[in-house]
């Protein structure tokens, strides 16, 4: 079907089907949570493990008793501050969640995207969608919709063009789901400085910390990965010894491409994937990528969480 309009994309929605969506972080590929067919659709689509839980992405926060059981009172004034945004809360599931959705946990990851076209079609809906991002499992996620496109090409999926993600990178995901505790799951452009302060100015109670669980997607050790491997780093190429240039050509090939992030790490998130893409689509056998000590702080960390598993943890130090 290729590029459709929002009427076309609730048309398809509504009527059982799947459909790739712009959000401020990365394409999406979306089923209306009240279908359990078109979510299953979704999974098989991706050929994703049923134990990978969906976001389900929200009009506005009115909608969150949908989703979720007694939302606390952290969750309207995190969703006040950081909503529509790249902040995606996991909180206690409503009963009536389909499973397929969370993979049979009791928690449900849910968020409002920052995006017109994705707002737009929500508002038109039903019922709000959940959608992964629309690539297949554990590949380079899609930030325009020609990435979307080339990921599916079997399909005759109905995308949704709402140009190049301002974002980038996935949202952070945060745990709410314990009483009193804040933990962030999933890094990303939400911070925990900004999370921090947020707290403060609240004169909130919270302990903020950092951990993974299956309850965020994205905690796999590989994930984001290109179709040609990716290496991290931490000298430049040109430091690396020529026994050791020459055992990287015998185990991954003669040819390899640098991937150069930009200095800003608004822009490095916003043209990290597209970037990784155009490597993988070239004549290099591989990538690397150096990790300079000067990309510190909180949005190079979630660059580099990407990133490093996008490598599946192959570092040279």
């Amino acid at each position: 079907m290729g590029i459709v309009d929002l009427e076309q994309a609730k048309r398809e929605l509504e009527g059982g089907g799947i459909v790739g969506v712009p959000t401020e972080t990365v394409y999406g590929l979306a089923a209306l949570i009240d279908d359990s067919q078109a979510l299953k659709k979704v999974f098989q689509a991706k050929e994703r493990p049923f134990f990978d839980p969906l976001i389900v992405h929200l009009a506005d926060v009115s909608q969150l008793s949908l989703v979720a059981e007694d939302p606390p009172l952290v969750a309207f004034l995190l969703a006040a501050e950081f909503w529509p945004g790249p902040l995606t809360l996991v909180l206690r599931k409503n009963k009536s969640v389909d499973p397929t959705i969370t993979a049979g946990l009791d928690t449900v990851g849910v968020r409002v995207p920052a995006h017109p076209l994705a707002l737009s079609l929500l508002r038109s809906l039903r019922s709000p969608f959940a959608a992964p991002s629309a690539n297949q499992f554990k590949r380079t996620s899609p930030t325009t919709a020609q990435h979307v496109a080339a990921e599916f090409p079997e399909f005759d999926l109905p995308i949704l063009d709402g140009g190049e993600c301002a974002v980038g990178i996935e949202s952070t995901v945060l745990d709410l789901s314990e009483s009193g505790q804040m933990t962030v799951l999933r890094p990303g452009m939400v911070t925990l400085s900004m999370l921090d302060r947020f707290i403060s100015k609240h004169g909130l109670s919270f302990d903020l910390s950092i951990g993974e669980s299956s309850a965020s997607p994205g905690s796999m050790t590989e994930h984001y990965m290109p179709s040609i491997p990716l290496i991290i780093l931490m000298r430049p190429f040109s430091e690396l010894s020529l026994s050791e240039q020459e055992q990287l050509s015998l185990r991954f090939g003669a040819t390899a491409s640098e991937l150069i992030l930009d200095t800003s790490p608004q822009i490095a998130a916003r043209t990290l994937y597209g970037a990784m893409r155009v490597l993988s689509e070239g004549p290099a056998q591989w990538m690397f990528v150096h990790r300079p000590q000067s990309q510190t702080g909180e949005e190079w960390d979630a660059i580099w969480n990407r990133l490093g598993k996008a490598s599946g943890g192959v570092v040279i130090s």
